[in-house]
């Protein structure tokens, strides 16, 4: 490919992961997601369009640390390393980028009318807002009510009401409200489906098992439900919960395969995105060849209402974004 950040019209054949089926439990199960599709693919490089990564001796090797995904389809990357966010258009030809004030950010969302709000956890421990012009518009400190220290927010979700932090995989608190002001901070113990009503949680069972739940985001609501995933890998780490419009939910597993002579070699890695049903019945997977290992990254995930997953990948060339699609 000549232009390496141009999408991609056609699936990558060499990386299409069980597209067909995928087995759990002794069962062949359908595969609900159709890929993985390159949609974007930018080479490393510190100038132009290609992205930044950090290789120093001093401090952890990191790449982009976060990106996003607009139902335009455009695609926005955390350059952070840069200073920058980089935003493609729909087929992959760059846009535009927009300065950021620090290198030290980790996550990011776009609201609709182009606005940026970036979290930077541990040196600011704020958000900071951008007009789309890449002016401060303002800064928000993180730490109080329900995020007790800033190094303990393990995500930043966009929602029609507001920014949302998530503590420790265990709580979010609205620290934003839709006009991106500040507001009187709304605590609830899980993360928000799609819908709001209902809260999921993700919990290893070591080795090779994950339990998944839901429970009713208000007393006395419905939804209730719990089951454990179990594979043919161990379980390292969950990656990624999340759910889409129709209810559905999206379980994104660290699987690792161990070897060697004392059997503590890690010998292979990949990820299993798992989708369930709005009761959480295994509607089925697919494993993804990508996961974090030499760059560090803060967000690998994201998933649209419409059930499409997205994944930003890191390769010893660059950066790729890749895409599922949903079939229902």
């Amino acid at each position: 490919m000549h232009h390496r950040w141009l999408l991609c019209a056609l699936p990558a054949a060499a990386l299409f992961i069980a597209a067909g089926a995928a087995r759990a439990g002794g069962q062949e199960e359908k595969a609900p997601l159709a890929g993985p599709f390159v949609v974007l693919d930018v080479p490393w490089g510190s100038g132009g369009w290609m992205l930044a990564r950090r290789d120093g001796s001093e401090s952890a090797p990191e790449g982009p640390m976060s990106f996003r995904v607009a139902p335009s389809g455009q695609v926005a990357i955390l350059d952070q390393v840069s200073r920058r966010v980089v935003i493609f258009a729909p087929g992959g030809w760059p846009l535009a980028e927009v300065p950021i004030p620090g290198d030290t950010f980790e996550d990011l969302a776009v609201t609709a009318d182009g606005a940026i709000v970036l979290l930077d956890r541990l040196a600011r421990r704020s958000l900071v807002v951008l007009t789309p012009a890449g002016t401060v518009a303002d800064e928000i400190g993180i730490e109080g009510e329900g995020i007790p220290e800033g190094g303990g927010v393990t995500a930043m979700l966009a929602r029609p009401d507001g920014i949302w932090l998530e503590y420790g995989h265990v709580r979010l608190v609205r620290v934003l409200d839709a006009a991106l002001l500040p507001c009187a901070r709304t605590i609830v113990e899980g993360r928000l489906t799609a819908g709001g009503a209902l809260v999921m949680r993700a919990e290893r069972l070591p080795p090779r098992e994950a339990l998944i739940g839901l429970a009713p985001a208000v007393k006395g609501g419905g939804g209730a439900a719990e089951t454990t995933l179990s594979f043919d890998k161990d379980v390292w780490r969950v990656a990624w919960l999340d759910s889409d419009a129709a209810g559905d939910v999206y379980a994104m597993l660290h699987l690792v395969t161990f070897g060697g002579a004392d059997g503590l070699d890690v010998t292979g890695e990949e990820d299993a995105i798992v989708v369930l049903s709005a009761k959480l019945a295994r509607l089925g997977e697919v494993r993804s060849p990508w996961t974090i290992r030499r760059w560090e990254q803060y967000r690998e995930f994201e998933v649209t209402p419409d059930g499409t997953v997205y994944q930003m990948a890191f390769e010893e060339g660059g950066v790729k974004i890749v895409e599922w699609r949903r079939s229902r």
